[in-house]
């Protein structure tokens, strides 16, 4: 990645992030809403709400996965890919297969 193209998850961060506000603003709204708390029973509000959270979770999962692999690229030079169902980061180019597992959730 010597040159100064833009990595091809920047794209996808940006949009990561859009859908990451969008839901927190529902999630907001849904917390406020005095008919929501008034009416609804509280087991549904608590899981309406883990549900957002959840959601939520799992975006910013994605968002740190894909900032990973812009980081890589930009340290070595050489555009990385990250597959999210083996959880390791690779680069195509370099004939390497998987050069990091990452363990942590």
């Amino acid at each position: 990645m010597a040159n100064k193209e833009p990595h091809v998850y920047t794209a996808l961060v940006k949009h990561l992030n859009k859908e990451r506000n969008r839901i927190i603003v529902d999630y907001r709204k849904f917390k406020r809403s005095s008919l929501n708390r008034k009416y609804m029973p509280h087991a549904a509000f608590d899981a309406t709400r883990a549900v957002f959270r959840a959601k939520i979770a799992e975006m910013d999962n994605l968002l740190k996965l894909a900032r990973l692999s812009i980081h890589a690229s930009k340290v070595t030079g050489v555009t990385h890919f990250f597959d999210f169902d083996t959880k390791a980061l690779y680069a195509p180019e370099a004939g390497e297969q998987l050069i990091y597992l990452l363990t942590k959730k």
